[in-house]
């Protein structure tokens, strides 16, 4: 596909109004092509094993690596293909150094806790509207999967994968407009594509932070150890400490304690261990979540974040953005894909 050229206004300095929509348009096509060609590549798939060898499907290996076809041999490089018609630009490389590393785990740790309150939220509220109880698609990802597969899939390759498409390629082709569109807007897209409410808001909070550590660093290994622990502690960690605690069977070992007023020490032996693994999880979290709130506050003022080489205008912002046929496509896509998740 030949490259979009995009001129600024000598008389502004910014993009014009139809080359502003042209830009966001070209973007929305690209994502609402890697949204409709990922779950129509994903159906075709499904249908073709299924008539030729269902047996895979039963193979949790086989059956991760199938997932993975339509969304990264598929879908992806049609987008790259049309995101690639507009202008990139790197980031500049700097340092983050060990402070600002520890930093960013604890700005990531916090985002991911408050957007996953929130979606609990939201979740409970629909579930109240709706009058029937929503499925945690990660949850049924992660369950019955022995703990080694979940750490390829969802704490190596997931991490590595999406860093690549949603900070180094979609930051990149946002960067022309600026830090700040590059930063919100692959954020947004990066929690959109997770197509369910469980999903969306941490990977929206999380999105931001990964952004600008990418933006501001240029670095995408930080990024990519940052989705690492987060889904090593979400995806990998939290499943297999739930195998390792039955609650229930918990609650009636000390409920008979406190009945016969007899100690069990080794019924409870076997509980030990997990409960502390419990401990440290839970305190590692809320310390992050403290010192990553702090952090946030200040970062306020001490961040700021550059216009791009296209700087769209500063009028019609929300209009511009929006109101152009690509992102309307996207949106419609998105919407669709939301809908579905809570109804199936």
């Amino acid at each position: 596909m030949n490259k979009i050229k995009f001129n600024i206004d000598p008389a502004t300095g910014y993009l014009s109004e139809t080359d502003t929509k042209k830009y966001f348009s070209t973007i929305g096509f690209a994502v609402f092509a890697l949204v409709v060609i990922q779950y129509v590549a994903s159906i075709a798939l499904s249908i073709i094993i299924s008539m030729l060898a269902p047996w895979m499907f039963e193979n949790v290996i086989i059956s991760s690596i199938l997932n993975l076809i339509p969304i990264y041999l598929v879908a992806v490089p049609i987008f790259i293909k049309m995101i690639s018609r507009l202008p990139a630009v790197d980031p500049l490389s700097a340092p983050l150094g060990a402070k600002g590393w520890w930093g960013g785990l604890c700005c990531t740790v916090t985002m991911m806790t408050l957007g996953n309150y929130l979606s609990q939220v939201i979740i409970v509220w629909f579930e109240m509207m709706m009058g029937r109880q929503q499925t945690n698609p990660v949850a049924t990802m992660t369950e019955n999967v022995p703990w080694w597969v979940n750490l390829i899939f969802i704490a190596i390759l997931a991490p590595i994968l999406e860093e690549i498409v949603f900070r180094k390629i979609l930051c990149s082709h946002l960067l022309p407009l600026g830090e700040g569109y590059a930063i919100v807007l692959s954020s947004v897209i990066f929690g959109l594509c997770h197509g369910n409410f469980f999903q969306f808001f941490y990977a929206f909070g999380v999105g931001l932070i990964l952004a600008l550590i990418y933006v501001k660093t240029g670095k995408l290994i930080h990024t990519i150890t940052f989705h690492f622990i987060m889904n090593l502690l979400g995806g990998v960690f939290a499943p297999w400490l739930i195998t390792k605690l039955d609650l229930d069977k918990l609650a009636e070992i000390l409920n008979d304690m406190a009945a016969t007023g007899q100690t069990a020490p080794d019924a409870l032996l076997p509980y030990v261990q997990p409960l502390m693994l419990l401990a440290l999880y839970e305190v590692f979290t809320y310390t992050a979540v403290i010192v990553g709130a702090v952090l946030l506050i200040k970062a306020r003022k001490k961040h700021s974040l550059d216009s791009g080489i296209l700087p769209p205008p500063n009028e019609h912002k929300v209009a511009n953005i929006f109101l152009n046929t690509g992102v309307a496509a996207a949106l419609a896509a998105f919407a669709f894909v939301f809908i579905l998740s809570l109804l199936l």
